[in-house]
C-alpha cells in the first residue's frame, strides 16, 4: 500500500466557533457520534487596527493538558469549517514555536509550602457555608 503524501490539502486543520464564544483552530484527529478529537488547539484572537482592519493571533487554548487530544462535544460548536492554507501555514508554524516554548510554564517547585498551605486555607474559608 502506499503512503499519501503530506500536503496542505490533506492536513485537517478546522476552525471552530463554540458557543462561549471561543474561536480555535485545531488539528482534527478524529470524532466519535458524540464529540470531536482535536491536538493541539490554539484560540484565533482578532484585533481590529482600524474599522476596516483587522488582525489574527493566537494563544493557547486549554494549555494544561499538555499533548493530550482535546474532546469537544459537538453540542458545544456552533460552526466549523475547514481552513484555508494561509490559517493552516500560520497555525502550524504556531503551533510549533508554543510547542518548542511554551508562553505559561508551571514549575510546581517555584512554590513554597507557606504559600501553598496559604492558598489552600483560603480556598476552604471561602467554601464555608453561613446561615
Amino acid at each position: 500500500m502506499q503512503e499519501e503524501e503530506l500536503t496542505l490539502d490533506n492536513i485537517d486543520i478546522r476552525h471552530f466557533k463554540l458557543m462561549n464564544g471561543d474561536e480555535i483552530v485545531g488539528l482534527v484527529r478524529g470524532h466519535d457520534e458524540a464529540q470531536v478529537f482535536i491536538e493541539f488547539p490554539l484560540l484565533l484572537n482578532i484585533m481590529s487596527l482600524s474599522p476596516d482592519k483587522e488582525q489574527y493571533y493566537y494563544t493557547e487554548w486549554m494549555p494544561m493538558a499538555g499533548d493530550q487530544l482535546i474532546k469537544i462535544y459537538f453540542g458545544s460548536i456552533v460552526a466549523q469549517s475547514k481552513c484555508t492554507d494561509s490559517f493552516k501555514e500560520q497555525y502550524i508554524r504556531t503551533a510549533l514555536r508554543l510547542k518548542e516554548s511554551p508562553t505559561q510554564v508551571f514549575d510546581s517547585s517555584e512554590m513554597n509550602e507557606d504559600f501553598e498551605d496559604e492558598v489552600f486555607d483560603s480556598i476552604m474559608s471561602a467554601r464555608k457555608t453561613i446561615h
